[in-house]
């Protein structure tokens, strides 16, 4: 018996969780304002100035409850935001520091981001191997849950969802190559890029004032994968082939995840799953498949 084991994610909604109650919080603090209960909450809370620098914390702190606040992003926004309110505080100029900090804190971030290798890791007995950025922690990004599909006990279908062993027996099952995973950091760039590797791990994508066109249609993917993006003030465009599924789980700030994919009697294929997750700020994600 060939015994198939899917992944969902089980943090998968936190980010929005977190934004939610990050925007509540905002929303009362206002609306007790202009109620008369300004008492309840810190005076600079209603001073139109500080509203920008809070959002920037608001910002960290979606992040950082989308990633359990393993990434440096959340801490820039946090400081950032934490910044600005302190300059109000004690009236100082903060005009010629900004742009340093900014450079300051990319390389940073850029610099905490380099040990996070793609590598590819195998989850529990029967489980297929997953992109994972740390190959000791691939349980906690989604669980293995007891749904199992059993191929002995119905023949395979003759449609474009079928997976079977002779699918993958002319594809090399040996080491996996840097061509098997993605990597892309872009600031204040652009860049296009074309996967033909036949067994496509998933990866990473960070965009800085900038944007990455990712083309797999000539890819192929052997078990469900994760592409995790991360940009401000930019955009991604994803080109899958049309039976493949994608399953959103990004945070969008002030942007969107617009899915245009034509699948009109096109039947999906189960083995072929794509979860894309991460978090975009004042930015949009588009999928397509033509």
């Amino acid at each position: 018996m060939n015994k198939q084991q899917y992944p969902t994610r089980n943090n998968a909604n936190s980010g929005r969780m977190w934004a939610g109650i990050i925007i509540l919080g905002i929303g009362a603090a206002l609306l007790a304002g202009k109620l008369g209960l300004d008492w309840i909450f810190p005076p600079w809370l209603f001073n139109w100035h500080n509203l920008w620098p809070v959002m920037f914390i608001a910002v960290g702190l979606i992040i950082g409850g989308n990633s359990n606040f393993r990434n440096p992003a959340s801490l820039f926004f946090i400081c950032f935001g934490v910044f600005f309110i302190l300059k109000r505080a004690f009236d100082f100029n903060i005009g010629p520091f900004i742009w340093p900090m900014i450079i300051i804190g990319i390389g940073l971030w850029l610099l905490a981001g380099r040990g996070r290798s793609g590598t590819p890791t195998r989850g529990p007995s029967g489980g297929h191997k997953c992109y994972s950025r740390n190959p000791q922690r691939h349980e906690e990004p989604y669980d293995w849950n007891k749904r199992v599909v059993d191929e002995t006990d119905s023949p395979a279908s003759d449609g474009p969802t079928a997976f079977s062993e002779t699918e993958t027996s002319g594809i090399d099952q040996g080491p996996l190559s840097s061509e098997d995973y993605l990597k892309s950091t872009t600031i204040f760039s652009e860049v296009k890029k074309i996967v033909i590797s036949k067994r496509f791990q998933g990866g990473e994508m960070v965009n800085i004032f900038g944007g990455t066109d990712l083309n797999l249609i000539q890819a192929d993917i052997q078990h469900p994968i994760a592409i995790d993006v991360f940009q401000i003030f930019a955009g991604t465009k994803i080109i899958v082939p049309a039976h493949w599924k994608i399953q959103s789980e990004v945070v969008s700030v002030f942007g969107e995840v617009d899915d245009r994919r034509f699948t009109q009697g096109i039947p999906p294929d189960d083995q072929k799953v794509v979860y894309i997750r991460g978090t975009s700020i004042f930015g949009g994600i588009t999928i397509k498949n033509i």
